[in-house]
């Protein structure tokens, strides 16, 4: 008996072209991209890690659109990075107690190699009373070469000092010409129209007793301007019998018609202060006037 084998067609999944599992796979539509990761997630910090560059790529030369090292830029920089370490190199000293790296460290940053190379430009004029201190600028070459200063560093220290030294005197002499003329107005203002006679007894009496010495060192300190070391000099002066006797010359006496000379010269100098109530001086000089009308008219005084 004779049996016949009977096929059976194969049964294709629904939407299959026919084929084989091989082609329905390759024709399959593209699976959807998965949906990013939220903002501050761990997925989202392991995105962006995969996404940044890796160690030997610094951040600067990562193109983060492309997700890939600018390769121009990365070139540049390390032959930039060859070129810097072609050059010489200076080890930084370990502590201060690093004498051998600190000796090594200022001679490369350009510290000569003894104080008296550094190049020093003295001033061409200086005040009269102020004089160029040589003990002093060798002490200072000693002070920078020892704290490392290069020749640029020592020069532009050198020429500070000297300027502000300078100028320190200029603004002091201003002060102490402003202190002297305060000083006298303000005797002026006390004594009146003794002040000439109490000049004279105070001068004669300084000449007599105060030497050079003395007297320079009131110049410096300023004491010579202070009114009040000025009158304890008048005081003395006056319990002495003012200068009559101290230098043993009678005191000439004023005659009326002198007074009446020196008042008619005194308003027509002082005019406008006299005459003016804002002018600064208009009260001194209405008062050295009315001393002098005293001495003319001493009844009526």
């Amino acid at each position: 008996m004779t049996f016949k084998l009977l096929t059976l067609p194969t049964l294709a999944p629904e939407g299959s072209t026919g084929g084989s599992l091989l082609a329905d796979i390759a024709n399959a539509p593209p699976s959807p991209a998965p949906p990013p990761p939220a903002p501050g997630s761990p997925q989202a910090a392991l995105q962006d890690a995969m996404d940044g560059p890796p160690e030997w790529v610094p951040e600067k030369f990562w193109d983060k659109e492309k997700k890939a090292p600018r390769v121009e830029d990365l070139g540049r920089g390390y032959k930039n990075l060859e070129q810097l370490l072609g050059r010489e190199k200076v080890p930084v000293p370990t502590s201060e107690d690093d004498h051998e790296g600190w000796e090594r460290w200022f001679k490369a940053h350009g510290r000569p190699e003894k104080p008296d190379e550094y190049e020093f430009e003295r001033p061409k004029e200086l005040p009269t009373d102020l004089n160029y201190d040589e003990d002093l600028e060798k002490g200072f070459r000693d002070w920078a070469h020892q704290n490392g200063l290069n020749k640029r560093q020592a020069k532009n220290a050198h020429d500070w000092f000297v300027k502000n030294q300078v100028e320190r005197n200029l603004q002091w002499h201003k002060m102490q010409k402003e202190n002297r003329a305060n000083a006298e107005v303000a005797l002026r203002r006390e004594l009146g129209s003794k002040y000439e006679g109490w000049v004279q007894g105070t001068g004669a009496l300084f000449k007599k007793y105060a030497d050079p010495e003395f007297a320079n060192y009131l110049a410096e300190t300023g004491l010579g301007n202070d009114p009040r070391f000025v009158k304890v000099f008048g005081r003395i002066s006056q319990d002495m019998g003012g200068e009559q006797k101290l230098t043993g010359k009678p005191q000439q006496q004023a005659q009326p018609a002198d007074v009446e000379k020196a008042i008619a010269s005194y308003r027509k100098q002082h005019h406008e202060a006299l005459w003016n109530k804002h002018h600064p001086e208009n009260e001194i000089r209405n008062r050295e006037l009315a001393d002098l009308y005293a001495q003319r008219f001493p009844e009526q005084a």
